[in-house]
């Protein structure tokens, strides 16, 4: 994986992206310190994948070390040896100022740090500098400093994670991954997004790959344009490059407040590839979110972190034709108060991964179709892949 670290160092880096491509990464530390263990030896070479990074498991059962609280442990580095007896050395930027010390101390606190740096690497193309330089040379140069464009909350839980002492990183690695992914609002809004936009109108929307949300406004953007109601540079938008194939960015102070209706937000933008959120875009006064997504059929990367949905009423048609998603995790909704489901997912040809989690379908309506065209059956209700509330098989029979 070092390789493609590599690579990223001459590319245009869209810090929204590259984070979601890590969150099973990180996940998979939550649910690692939660059973007790620890890694102990994190590196970019000991995570792999493709479109999404995870942990090379099943880890060496010599590194699956069991901790309790408050209480320091004694590594065995001798699991990480090759076979011809040599240790597996990390390079420095990746060891936490504790092992480096030669304590032999791990604790998740280590783990975490060790992802921290990684992922300081996937986003920067640099290797952070190892907390003997940073005593000499200064403080850790922040991504968003090296061109990095992402959200201000989520660089200071980076940067945290990277504290040289242990007791100023998060605690664990579930610590780490609700500062990085978590669904707690972090400020409010102050500008609103220009009511009836939408990204198809834009004179450049053939054209743009991705769209992303930010909790700021650039100040170094070539050509950015107001998207606010008001028209007072509260909501700006820009994008990375003026060629085909650019980066749309959205910002706000705070982030972006939604308006009451955002249906066919995106709808109809055949080329977008991702949408992230990032929990900067404030849905709670929204009621109308039919086919906000419909039709996107390169969609493959969709952050709904943060979406406030509890005002919502129509959600008709909203990921309709979605071709090329994969996997979507909705469980987060607050469906009490929507009347309209009809063909809300039909057409993903391409979904195998769904979580509907607790669905409230006391208000619903119109639910046919819902699943049309997915290859979903009810009997894969009960299976890992699709879940579902219980109240689904009963109340709502029809919409499988």
């Amino acid at each position: 994986m070092s390789k493609d670290l590599d690579q990223k160092k001459n590319e245009t880096r869209n810090g929204s992206r590259i984070l979601l491509s890590l969150r099973p990464a990180v996940k998979a530390l939550a649910e690692l310190h939660r059973s007790g263990k620890v890694h102990g030896n994190i590196s970019p070479e000991t995570l792999t994948g493709q479109r999404h990074v995870c942990f090379c498991f099943p880890l060496p059962e010599s590194c699956r070390v069991n901790f309790e609280a408050k209480e320091s442990l004694s590594f065995d580095f001798s699991a990480f040896s090759h076979s011809d007896g040599t240790q597996a050395q990390r390079s420095a930027g990746y060891i936490p100022p504790e092992q480096l010390l030669k304590t032999e101390i791990v604790l998740p606190q280590s783990d975490v740090y060790s992802l921290c740096a990684v992922i300081y690497r996937m986003l920067t193309g640099e290797e952070p500098a190892d907390f003997q330089k940073r005593m000499w040379v200064g403080p850790l140069e922040a991504p968003s400093e090296q061109g990095v464009t992402w959200s201000v909350w989520q660089e200071k839980a980076l940067m945290k994670g990277l504290a040289v002492l242990g007791t100023e990183r998060y605690a664990d690695g579930a610590e780490l991954y609700e500062a990085l992914y978590g669904t707690k609002k972090k400020t409010q809004a102050k500008g609103q997004l220009r009511k009836g936009w939408r990204l198809r109108e834009e004179s450049r929307a053939a054209g743009i790959r991705s769209v992303t949300f930010l909790d700021f406004v650039s100040r170094t953007a070539e050509d950015p344009w107001d998207l606010s109601e008001e028209q007072d540079g509260s909501v700006m938008a820009w994008t990375d490059s003026p060629e085909e194939g650019c980066d749309l960015y959205i910002g706000g102070e705070g982030g972006v407040a939604a308006g009451t209706d955002c249906s066919g937000m995106f709808a109809g933008c055949k080329n977008l590839m991702g949408i992230y959120f990032n929990q900067n875009f404030y849905t709670g006064s929204t009621r109308e979110m039919q086919s906000m997504f419909e039709n996107c059929g390169s969609l493959r990367d969709l952050d709904l972190s943060g979406f406030d949905t509890s005002g919502a009423e129509n959600m008709g048609s909203m990921f309709r034709r979605c071709r090329s998603l994969k996997e979507l995790d909705v469980s987060s909704f607050d469906t009490s108060r929507v009347k309209n489901m009809e063909s809300m997912f039909s057409g993903c040809v391409s979904l195998e991964n769904l979580e509907l989690g607790n669905f409230h379908i006391a208000q619903v309506k119109r639910d046919q179709h819902m699943l049309d065209g997915t290859g979903w059956r009810k009997a894969d209700a009960a299976g890992p892949y699709l879940r579902i509330a219980r109240d689904w098989l009963t109340s709502a029979p029809e919409f499988l």
